[in-house]
């Protein structure tokens, strides 16, 4: 097999795995049914990515890791405009969610595969959430958003960043549908559109929940 065959190889399990995740999530994709659909064997697999967890990695990482490093540059971007102040909390939302909305223009059925992560809570995602790339995202967000909030108790940013994610993966799941569910009175206009409420309500709540502004029974 030439390097050229077996990069091909690689490349088509990754794109059916990821297809697949994203269909029926990973627990319920045998690697038959991977290899069955990719025209190629198991050995093939072990071959190119050593097991099955393996190739689930290889998966998550392919497109992942493009993906932060992206944000991390948006980031880095923000804070280097703030100059000596800091970012607006909206320029640091932007570079958290807006990359999201590329990668799922491009491959939805990868994102497909992440919303299923975070429901299933696989070790894949554990191990993700441990990652170097992802925990400089972190690093650099926390640093960001107490610039933002300097005396803002950290936890509810913490649950405030939570609540933004969990809205954000509905979004890439659901927000096409949006024109049916409402009647037409909700429109998908762009992903511009989407990012820009998405952003503003993200901003809202953080706010709301850094300023004290606690809801009350």
């Amino acid at each position: 097999m030439s390097t050229t065959e077996a990069k091909d190889t690689g490349e088509r399990l990754m794109d059916v795995a990821e297809r697949l995740f994203g269909e029926r999530g990973v627990g319920h994709v045998s690697l038959r049914d991977i290899t069955g659909k990719a025209g190629a064997n198991v050995a093939a697999v072990n071959y190119h990515f050593g097991s099955r967890q393996g190739l689930v990695d290889a998966v998550f990482n392919r497109r992942m890791e493009p993906l932060n490093e992206e944000r991390i540059r948006q980031l880095d971007e923000a804070l280097a405009e703030a100059g000596d102040g800091p970012p607006t909390l909206e320029a640091i939302l932007r570079a958290f969610i807006g990359p999201t909305f590329v990668l799922n223009r491009a491959h939805p059925e990868y994102m497909q595969f992440l919303a299923r992560l975070h429901v299933e809570s696989t070790e894949v995602e554990q191990r993700f959430l441990h990652a170097g790339r992802f925990q400089e995202l972190i690093a650099k967000m926390r640093i960001a958003l107490l610039a933002v909030f300097p005396d803002g108790p950290v936890g509810e940013l913490w649950w405030g960043t939570n609540f933004l994610v969990g809205s954000m993966i509905h979004t890439w799941s659901k927000g096409l549908d949006m024109e049916r569910l409402s009647g037409g009175a909700a429109r998908y206009e762009s992903d511009d559109h989407v990012i820009d409420r998405l952003v503003r309500f993200g901003a809202a709540g953080l706010r709301k929940l850094a300023t004290g502004g606690e809801a009350r029974s």
